[in-house]
This record gives structure tokens, C-alpha cells and sequence, in this order.
């Protein structure tokens, strides 16, 4: 799992930034066309509950969603994120913690969507699995 990093801490590329702008679906947490990972979604008839690993809870109706965080009295209703970007800033403002699937690193490469001051990390651990870590010399 690849943990998410909001836009301005990422190289901003237009790709990404292009991706990010796209219109928002709560499928896109799980199913086939699930970006994210770690989320079960559940009928509840005439709303839908996600939950994930952390017990977060999203539910969410026709024009509203509420944000319920494990062992927190209060829950946040929000409207409907319009884009992806929208969603992934809900879930940082709520401190709720979101990861992408293994689709993105088919999609994107690690300088899309990795916080800037941990691609190196990403590419010296790269090539030190491949036994080439020499070549950083």
C-alpha cells in the first residue's frame, strides 16, 4: 500500500494533476475501478457505509457524506466531493489515513504521485532490492 500525499506535496506533474482533477466516485474506494485500498463498502439501503482498516467510517448519501473517525464522538458532514483532489483533502483535514491501490503504480510513475522528499528514498530502496545499489555511486 502506497500511502497518499496531497498534491502540493507531490512534483505536481500535469499528468497527476490531470488525474486528480477527475470527477469523484465513492466506487473509486473499492471494487474494480478502486484507486484505494482498504475500504469495504456496505448497502445500507438509501446510503452506503465504507469502512477501513483504521474502522473510519464514510457514510454516504444523495448529496451529503458524514465522516465518523474510530473513538471520536463527533461526525463531519461534507457534501459530495467533486474530485478525487477534493476527497483526499477531506480525508487529511479529518486526519483519516488513505492509500493507493497497486493500480496507481501502473498509471503513474513514483514521482507522480510520491511526496517529493521521498522519491529518492523510493529509488535507493529500488535498486538496493535489485542488488544494484552501486550504481547511486
Amino acid at each position: 500500500m502506497i500511502k497518499v500525499a496531497r498534491l502540493v506535496e507531490t512534483m505536481g506533474t500535469q499528468k497527476f494533476r490531470e488525474f486528480l482533477q477527475m470527477e469523484f466516485d465513492f466506487k473509486f474506494l473499492c471494487g474494480e475501478n478502486a484507486y484505494f485500498d482498504s475500504w469495504k463498502e456496505k448497502n445500507m439501503g438509501g446510503w452506503i457505509k465504507y469502512t477501513n482498516d483504521n474502522k473510519d467510517i464514510l457514510e454516504v448519501y444523495p448529496n451529503t457524506y458524514k465522516i465518523k473517525r474510530l473513538n471520536d464522538v463527533v461526525s463531519y458532514e461534507l457534501p459530495i466531493p467533486i474530485d478525487i483532489n477534493e476527497f483526499i483533502e477531506d480525508m487529511f483535514r479529518f486526519n483519516i489515513f488513505i492509500y493507493w491501490n497497486s493500480l496507481i503504480e501502473e498509471l503513474f510513475e513514483p514521482k507522480d504521485y510520491l511526496k517529493r522528499d521521498e522519491i529518492k528514498k523510493y529509488y535507493v530502496n529500488l535498486l538496493s532490492k535489485m542488488d544494484k545499489s552501486f550504481e547511486l555511486k
